[in-house]
C-alpha cells in the first residue's frame, strides 16, 4: 500500500493505543486491499461482516468514495476505535443491526471465515447471499485462508492465539476451520451465485472468492 494513504487512514484513528496503530499498519500493508478493488463496485452500499477496526471502510473511503460503507464486528473494542473514523459501525453480531438495510450492492467477509466453526461460516454465508443486491454489479468477497498444513497452520495458530490471550481480537474458539473453497463455491450455488478464485501472494497464503448473480440479467 501508498505510505501516504496508509498512513491517512492511520491518522483516523487518534485515540488508539501504540499497539493498536501498529497493528493497524501491519494489516494494511500484508492485506491486498489494491487486488480487491477491481471487484469492488464504484457506488452503492457495501456490508463489511467482521470489519474489525474498520480500516477496510477507511480505505474505501479514500478509493471508493461513492460507497456507503456499513461494517459490523463481535468485538466492542475495536468497534470502539473505529467510531472515531465517522464510519458507520455496529458492535454485535451483524445479524442483529438494527436498521440494517435489506440488500447490498456488495458484501465482505476479509478473514474472518477461518476463526468460525463451520456450521457458523455456514449461516454467515447465507445470511451474506441473502443481502446482496440481485443485479449484475452485485457481488460478495471472501479473503479466506485455506486449509493450512505444516509450519503455515502452526504459525497462523500461534499468531491468532497470542492475540487472542493479549486481548487484542476476538474468536470464537474454533481456529482455523476454513473450508476448501470449493465448498464455499458450493453453498454459493445455493443462492445463485457463481464464483471464482483468486489467489493473493499474501503470508500465509490465501485466496480472494468473488461470487456474483448467475444470469443477473434476467433478474434487473
Amino acid at each position: 500500500m501508498d505510505h501516504a494513504l496508509l498512513r491517512r487512514i492511520v491518522a483516523r484513528y487518534p485515540t488508539a493505543s501504540a499497539w493498536d496503530r501498529f497493528h493497524l499498519r501491519q494489516r494494511l500493508q500484508r492485506c491486498p486491499y489494491e487486488s480487491l478493488l477491481p471487484f469492488i463496485p464504484q457506488q452503492g452500499r457495501l456490508l463489511d461482516i467482521g470489519c474489525g477496526f474498520a480500516h477496510f471502510g477507511c480505505f474505501l473511503r479514500e478509493t471508493r468514495p461513492g460507497l456507503d460503507y456499513w461494517g459490523a464486528d463481535i468485538d466492542t473494542r475495536k468497534i470502539g476505535l473505529a467510531q472515531a473514523t465517522s464510519l458507520r459501525v455496529f458492535a454485535g453480531d451483524v445479524r442483529a443491526w438494527p436498521g440494517l438495510p435489506r440488500h447490498f450492492i456488495a458484501v465482505t467477509m476479509l478473514d474472518v471465515l477461518y476463526l468460525l466453526p463451520d456450521e457458523l461460516q455456514k449461516e454467515l454465508f447465507d445470511f451474506a447471499c441473502g443481502r446482496l443486491e440481485r443485479s449484475a454489479e452485485a457481488v460478495l468477497v471472501l479473503k479466506v485462508l485455506p486449509p493450512l498444513k505444516g509450519w503455515w497452520r502452526w504459525q497462523t495458530l500461534l499468531q491468532e492465539s497470542a492475540m487472542v490471550r493479549l486481548g487484542k481480537t476476538r474468536d470464537s474458539g474454533a481456529l482455523h476451520c476454513s473450508q476448501d473453497p470449493s465448498t464455499y463455491m458450493r453453498w454459493a450455488t445455493e443462492h445463485g451465485l457463481e464464483g471464482k478464485e483468486v489467489n493473493v501472494a499474501t503470508t500465509p497464503p490465501s485466496s480472494v472468492l468473488v461470487f456474483t448473480i448467475e444470469d443477473a440479467g434476467e433478474t434487473r
